[in-house]
């Protein structure tokens, strides 16, 4: 499902909206992330830390699948990113 996501980043004043297409939750340090593709940017490994997110809700658009082997990307990474 396609969602609008309102999150504020470390240290930003306000949040920002964002259209996601999410793809793999991810725990690192006790915190969880999602991965998915942030249409803006374009970006399908854009990741969002669940605690930063200040809402969310389904958007009538259509979900866009990932390419990306979500066992391999992580294979050689250590945290997410």
């Amino acid at each position: 499902r396609v969602l609008e996501v309102h999150y504020q980043p470390f240290g930003a004043e306000d949040p920002y909206v964002v259209t996601f297409h999410p793809y793999c939750l991810k725990q690192y340090n006790n915190r969880w992330f999602v991965f998915g593709l942030d249409e803006h940017l374009d970006k399908s490994d854009t990741n969002l830390a669940l605690d930063r997110i200040h809402a969310l809700r389904e958007i009538g658009k259509r979900y866009k699948k990932s390419d990306i082997d979500w066992d391999e990307y992580f294979d050689d990474v250590i945290g997410v990113s």
